[in-house]
């Protein structure tokens, strides 16, 4: 597929096993030069907004019957254990009552019913390499790799760009009505969803956590 993107992915340089001192598969893969984005205040990554919205039009291409499938990711959230997770998640949370408002209202969106489409899977700030003019060098970490609903990465709009960021990103991607509002409904609880966890799981990464923290405000910000 790096043939067809708009920006370098690591393609796997060397394929290592499993063996006895290391028991995970792992892989060489090229070194990208950039700035990990989760790095850089959201209000200097607007320049990228556009980069990435090209690179999302070249990736969620139809995907073969035979593809991968991460049951966490490109899925349905309206889905039992999904809705709970995110539920319990929410009443940790001291904006508990706008939060859980706007999860009801935007996981109760029409469910994905077209043709499954390769997603990335994980499109947050930390996984995306931008150069030092802005512009989008690369796109990493692709372990969460999957097909279905394109909202799971379009959630990326309210991780990782402010408003400014985010209405570019936004409007290239909806150029001709490629994507309804159902989608965007979707897309919101996919950021709301991804939020609570970066919020709340990565005290170890203080700009990843930050990631999390920043989509829950952007996401307060939007009517129900």
């Amino acid at each position: 597929m790096a043939s067809l993107l708009t920006a370098p992915v690591p393609q796997p340089v060397y394929a290592g096993h499993p063996t006895r001192s290391y028991p995970y598969p792992w892989m060489v893969a090229p070194w990208f030069e950039g700035t990990r984005v989760a790095a850089v205040p959201p209000s200097e990554r607007t320049a990228l907004a556009t980069d990435l919205a090209d690179f999302l039009w070249t990736l969620h291409a139809p995907a073969p019957a035979h593809a991968p499938i991460n049951p966490f990711r490109g899925m349905s959230l309206a889905q039992e254990g999904p809705d709970t997770r995110a539920r319990a998640r929410i009443n940790q949370e001291p904006q508990r009552d706008a939060l859980l408002r706007r999860w009801e209202s935007w996981v109760s969106a029409p469910d994905f019913d077209d043709v499954d489409l390769w997603l990335h899977g994980d499109l947050h700030p930390a996984n995306i390499v931008m150069s030092g003019d802005g512009r989008l060098a690369a796109v990493i970490d692709w372990g969460d790799m999957t097909v279905g609903d394109p909202a799971c990465d379009l959630a990326t709009a309210w991780l990782t760009f402010d408003q400014q960021g985010r209405a570019i990103f936004r409007e290239r991607l909806d150029h001709g009505g490629a994507i309804d509002p159902a989608t965007w409904q979707r897309a919101r609880a996919w950021a709301l969803y991804l939020g609570l966890m970066l919020a709340q799981d990565c005290a170890d990464d203080p700009d990843l956590q930050e990631c999390g923290r920043h989509a829950l405000r952007s996401l307060l910000d939007e009517s129900v």
